[in-house]
């Protein structure tokens, strides 16, 4: 309902005062809900952007720099990473898991095991951002099992 007739409504069912839409009173009703307007406006947006789930905009990025998502300019790849990263279960562990902790950040690989616990992981796509050994290494060391080692294969180079 507009703010204004909310207002309006909620004041006439008192039966104080005479609104007849153009008195003082509804001049300054209107200038309160112009001002009410904006605040719920914002509301909207805080309650929009303080989940994983529906943020759109600075609500994925102060929850990426919260948990280690390195930046990215796709929303969705921002949002399967932090919802990956909060959604660990004991199938996070296994090889399958894995892999698809890997590709919420938008990274094709193959993943080898090697007993007892050494994990060789082959990227052979990943967004430019994550391409490096130091970024790869953060996400092993965040969301990976940390009982394992891992080896990060950057795949055939470009062209190849």
């Amino acid at each position: 309902m507009d703010t204004y007739f909310s207002l309006h409504e909620q004041l006439e069912r008192t039966g104080l005062y005479a609104l007849p839409g153009n008195s003082p009173i509804d001049a300054e009703l209107r200038a309160y809900a112009e001002g009410f307007e904006v605040v719920r406006q914002r509301m909207d947006e805080r309650v929009q952007e303080g989940s994983p789930v529906t943020a759109q905009d600075w609500g994925l990025e102060r929850y990426g720099f919260l948990k280690g998502i390195p930046p990215s300019a796709d929303v969705e790849q921002k949002r399967r990473a932090l919802l990956a990263r909060c959604a660990m279960t004991a199938d996070s562990f296994t090889v399958e898991g894995t892999k698809q902790i890997l590709e919420a950040f938008a990274c094709t690989c193959e993943i080898l095991e090697q007993p007892p616990n050494d994990v060789h992981i082959t990227i052979l796509e990943a967004p430019a951002g994550l391409l490096s050994q130091p970024v790869l290494s953060a996400i092993a060391t965040e969301y990976l099992p940390s009982h394992l080692s891992y080896t990060f294969d950057l795949g055939p180079a470009p062209g190849v």
